[in-house]
């Protein structure tokens, strides 16, 4: 099966949404599972454990800490 996990919330923030899709596309992805994440671009890499990770563009909600909002030019 393929799965796409988009989250408004991925590492290096650390939460409980974080922590969830972490552990979802790991037990997915083990289990044989096609797995991609898609998260704010607050994320430095282009996987997570091998599992593929797409960045959007997002920017920080002044005055709210460790909150991520996208961003879209459509």
């Amino acid at each position: 099966m393929r799965v796409a996990i988009a989250t408004e919330s991925f590492f290096p923030r650390t939460n409980g949404v974080t922590n969830s899709v972490a552990n979802v596309s790991r037990r997915l992805a083990a289990r044989g599972h096609e797995v991609t994440i898609i998260c704010p671009n607050s994320f430095p890499d282009s996987q997570y454990l091998g599992i593929p990770v797409i960045t959007v563009p997002s920017t920080v909600v002044p005055g709210i800490a460790d909150f991520d909002v996208a961003v879209s030019s459509v």
